[in-house]
């Protein structure tokens, strides 16, 4: 009892100051949660962002041909990414040193040849690259 005592006696601003914190944040988060704090945020929010007029533009759209130019410059942006993709594909092409050696190889044999064939291509690279 007595050590509980001396122990209060030496901290008691900051066993003070830890309940008042505590609490606040009691307080604090109590007040958020209330439905008038969440209905003024989301008021706030729509009056900011204009959603509730956004809504109303997608039911009725206001302007035809900026909608039918936006359309046609996706599709345009469409064509040119698969085109931009069959082009890396076609320079990413790679072809195997040797076929059906992997995962697993048809013969043990074929681990061999792979082993060499990697070799002679390893041997063959700076030449590919002109270093």
């Amino acid at each position: 009892m007595r050590a509980a005592l001396e122990f209060l006696r030496n901290h008691w601003v900051s066993l003070l100051c830890g309940v008042v914190a505590v609490v606040a944040l009691v307080f604090g988060i109590m007040g958020m949660t209330s439905d008038a704090v969440r209905k003024r945020m989301q008021s706030d929010i729509l009056q900011r962002t204009h959603a509730s007029s956004i809504a109303n533009l997608k039911r009725n759209p206001k302007n035809e041909e900026i909608i039918a130019r936006e359309k046609k410059r996706v599709e345009l942006f469409d064509a040119e990414i698969k085109r931009a993709m069959e082009i890396a594909r076609q320079i990413n092409a790679r072809d195997p040193l040797l076929p059906d050696v992997f995962p697993k190889p048809k013969q043990e044999v074929d681990r061999f040849r792979f082993r060499e064939a990697y070799r002679d291509a390893m041997s063959q690279l700076p030449v590919r690259l002109h270093a």
